[in-house]
């Protein structure tokens, strides 16, 4: 399955050790999509959104 697929993907990507120290900026009127405004650490992200797709 396709989603099976992309939380495979997610989780390999997130565990790269180029993304490391990496921050993900999600600015002000996100709210709409279900995201806080704030900079959060990439690889913790990205980990995080392959849990909830599970």
């Amino acid at each position: 399955m396709v989603r099976d697929e992309l939380v495979s993907t997610l989780r390999i990507i997130s565990e790269d050790p180029r993304i490391l120290g990496q921050a993900v900026l999600i600015p002000d009127n996100c709210e709409k999509y279900g995201f806080s405004e704030g900079t959060f650490d990439l690889p913790t992200l990205l980990h995080f959104l392959a849990d909830m797709l599970e």
